[in-house]
């Protein structure tokens, strides 16, 4: 449904639309096939092979996950704004329009998971860095609204690698947990790293997990892509309003 936003979001999302509008593509629904969890283009299948082969383990996986915009590697200018905001010299270039993107999530949309998740007892957490950066989950901090309701996650194990190892992540003793719980990631490639979070989470008994990922990365080893990024992405405007879960109207 339409819904009005604070005035802050309001102006974050058209100074956002102003500057980076022309690069960016919001993650839609449309009349081509899309894996059902993970908006990757398939071909004849509800499911890419990713998540089907996560769904396969048997293990508590994330209830649904969310994005804010396509990046297709490896020379677009959103994948180059994904790997550049992390890096010193091109920072101060890309840094600010991802800190944008995390606002309109955050700020904007944060509650449309807490009501599909249908509880306001909720809390967050960022997928931390394998290498040691403090760049994302510093921007998420200073983003959001309940700094109070971030669990800490720190990395113990082996980095997932497109197979799911929930033994790589703990949570910090004595974390209180609340019923559902946002997973903040930067970009989604195959899911395993946020997915083998959000199975820590729910083992540890969080009911509810939503996956809140600032980009779906399109890799062109992906036959499907080719041919989406081609003749669809081009296509696919950027709008601040659409839903990240619902990749439609807000619930």
């Amino acid at each position: 449904m339409t819904r009005t936003f604070p005035d802050r979001v309001t102006n974050v999302g058209n100074d956002l639309t102003r500057v980076a509008g022309s690069f960016l593509h919001s993650v839609v629904t449309g009349d081509w096939a899309a894996c059902g969890f993970c908006a990757l283009p398939v071909d004849g299948y509800s499911h890419c092979p990713q998540c089907l082969s996560h769904s396969r383990t048997g293990l508590p996986l994330a209830d649904r996950a969310g994005f804010l915009v396509y990046a297709d590697e490896p020379s677009s200018q959103t994948y180059r704004m994904m790997r550049g905001y992390k890096e010193q010299r091109t920072r101060d270039t890309f840094e600010p329009i991802v800190e944008a993107l995390l606002a309109v999530g955050l700020r904007g949309h944060f509650n449309c998971a807490n009501k599909l998740a249908g509880t306001n007892d909720s809390g967050w957490t960022v997928v931390p860095s394998t290498r040691g950066r403090t760049v994302f989950v510093d921007l998420v901090r200073s983003l959001s609204s309940a700094p109070d309701s971030e669990i800490a996650v720190s990395l113990v194990g082996p980095k997932p690698d497109r197979v799911l190892h929930p033994a790589s992540w703990a949570i910090a003793a004595g974390e209180a947990l609340p019923t559902h719980v946002v997973v903040v990631d930067d970009a989604w490639v195959s899911g395993a790293s946020a997915q083998s979070l959000a199975v820590t989470l729910k083992q540890a008994g969080v009911f509810v997990v939503s996956i809140l990922s600032v980009a779906r990365v399109l890799s062109p080893r992906w036959d499907e892509n080719k041919s989406f990024v081609k003749d669809v992405l081009p296509a696919l405007s950027y709008d601040w309003t659409i839903c990240p879960w619902t990749l439609g109207d807000c619930p």
